[in-house]
């Protein structure tokens, strides 16, 4: 992984082999990234060789959020029971096959089957992932753990959607899942390699939440209120991401392909504010980081389609708005995966509930908002929603691992 000194916890606190579970848990993030995104960026060619409305080939998105978000829930009861490795490699298995069987559709109802069986894969490998973290690492280390294993969101940003986006432009969409297939098989190289000492049962898990220290009443409080904060914010960034390549498109005349490289600028912005939020949060509070982050984010959100004229301002605005939305991914699983610490594997499949609902409600509210406003109105649309995220973690989410 290349841990190195800088901004690392004491080795004290490191259990060995941690890099080797983080890559693993990188990959499957990686993964998760790739299938989240990628879609949202083939909808002018799904929409031209389907020969369905663009509104309606919108609904790939909302397939697979409504799948992830219906399952994640019941995942993670079984990652809790059956253990975080054999639900990680179920996910890679399920995706490897859900994806070549998008390449092959022959018809949109079965791009539609085929999505929503991804659905259930990324749904197992991102609670998972994260899981694993909060198992092996304190919670005063957790955001700079959560930074590591989000890094995976690099890979996926510069070099797998903007590569998958590139082949979709030039040889078309069902290369794109076809080189998605690919990489959810090469991925289980250092997925399985991470995983080899990582115990079948996974975490201490118990029931939940009737046993919860404190009472289930006082957990859940501030468990609700981080993952309303989760939904809230993963919807404006996915109301904004599922129609940006369309934006760019119908507001400067830029094509599928041409969105790439965007797509590898915008994760650079992720990198940068991945690393940064997560030990931000273990030094100020993840709770204060998660609010911030979504302020920051809202205000971009809100210039970038009303006051912004000219492309390069645009592509800037764009590649900045990355950087509070990776911090505030970071520190967002790192205070979500102490909200239930018992019942982790059930918290962080929460929390993949809570972004998948997103997903499927941002392309929903995305695409009313384009139709019933226009254009520009879609950036404040995604700043309120960011901004009541804000609202929400600052006055109901808590830091409650710093106080066991």
């Amino acid at each position: 992984m290349g841990l190195g000194r800088h901004g690392a916890p004491p080795a004290a606190t490191v259990p060995p082999g941690i890099g080797l579970l983080l890559l693993a848990c990188g990959s499957g993030w990686a993964l998760v990234v790739i299938n989240n995104l990628m879609v949202g960026l083939l909808l002018v060619e799904l929409h031209q060789d389907l020969g369905v409305p663009l509104a309606q080939a919108g609904q790939v998105v909302a397939v697979y959020g409504f799948t992830a978000g219906l399952a994640a829930p019941f995942i993670g009861q079984a990652l809790d029971r059956l253990g975080r490795r054999p639900l990680m490699l179920a996910g890679l298995a399920v995706l490897l096959v859900a994806n070549v069987t998008a390449a092959l559709a022959p018809s949109f109802t079965w791009l539609l089957a085929a999505r929503a069986v991804a659905a259930l894969g990324t749904a197992c490998l991102q609670p998972a992932s994260f899981a694993l973290v909060g198992d092996a690492l304190p919670y005063a280390r957790r955001g700079w753990a959560m930074g590591w294993v989000m890094n995976g969101s690099t890979f996926a940003n510069l070099v797998g959607v903007p590569v998958t986006t590139l082949v979709a432009g030039t040889l078309g969409w069902r290369w794109a899942f076809a080189l998605a297939a690919a990489l959810s098989l090469a991925a289980a190289v250092p997925v399985l390699a991470g995983l080899r000492g990582v115990a079948a049962a996974g975490g201490p898990a118990v029931g939940w939440p009737g046993r919860l220290a404190g009472g289930p009443r006082a957990a859940l409080r501030p468990a609700v209120a981080t993952t309303l904060a989760f939904f809230l914010g993963s919807l404006a960034w996915f109301a904004w991401l599922t129609y940006m390549a369309a934006f760019y498109h119908l507001r400067f005349g830029v094509t599928t392909a041409e969105v790439a490289p965007l797509v590898s600028a915008i994760g650079i912005g992720l990198l940068v504010g991945i690393n940064i939020g997560g030990r931000l949060g273990d030094r100020w509070g993840q709770a204060a980081a998660v609010a911030v982050t979504n302020i920051l984010a809202g205000l971009l959100l809100a210039l970038l389609t009303t006051l912004v004229v000219h492309l390069w301002l645009a592509l800037v605005i764009n590649v900045v708005l990355a950087v509070p939305t990776g911090a505030r991914f970071s520190t967002q699983n790192a205070l979500q995966s102490e909200t239930l610490p018992r019942a982790r594997g059930t918290a962080m499949a929460v929390a993949t509930s809570a972004l998948q609902w997103g997903i499927l409600a941002g392309s929903i509210y995305g695409g009313w908002l384009i139709s019933a406003f226009g254009l520009s109105a879609l950036g404040p649309g995604c700043a309120a929603a960011a901004l009541l995220a804000a609202i929400v973690a600052w006055l109901g989410a808590r830091d409650v691992g710093s106080q066991r």
